[in-house]
């Protein structure tokens, strides 16, 4: 009897260890659960949409890097000193500041994923951009 609800709650405990709480992407480059958004916006904006909604989730901009493959990262920590990674992907980046892009937006927050805060940080950098394209 004993024996058989030590292995009961092994179950569990192994099953509630594989649920959806991995990494979302934990490693760069790695593909992850994070959230995504599209929107055609203009490039210059990202930078302070991204600085802007990083203030308002508690968060700071610690580095910011443009890769060859069209890739903008944004490497942020929160108050509580978990890792944050914010990717912009682009086909292209246009040369003229005033031209608008189709780009992918992506956020992961924390070792180990937060998918709510993930998906409210995304739907702020958005937002932000759409009201700086409307100024």
């Amino acid at each position: 009897m004993f024996v058989s609800i030590i292995f009961g709650i092994s179950a569990v405990a192994a099953t509630a260890c594989t649920s959806s709480t991995r990494p979302a992407g934990g490693v760069r480059g790695e593909p992850g659960d994070g959230v995504t958004n599209r929107i055609t916006a203009i490039p210059r904006d990202l930078d302070p949409a991204v600085r802007y909604a990083a203030s308002r989730h508690d968060m700071a901009v610690e580095h910011i890097t443009t890769s060859a493959d069209h890739t903008r990262t944004y490497e942020l920590i929160t108050i509580r000193n978990e890792p944050v990674l914010v990717e912009a992907r682009s086909d292209h980046w246009p040369t003229d500041d005033r031209t608008a892009t189709s780009m992918t937006i992506e956020a992961r927050v924390g070792r180990f994923g937060d998918a709510s805060r993930e998906r409210a940080l995304v739907r702020e950098i958005i937002a932000r951009m759409r009201t700086l394209m409307e100024e």
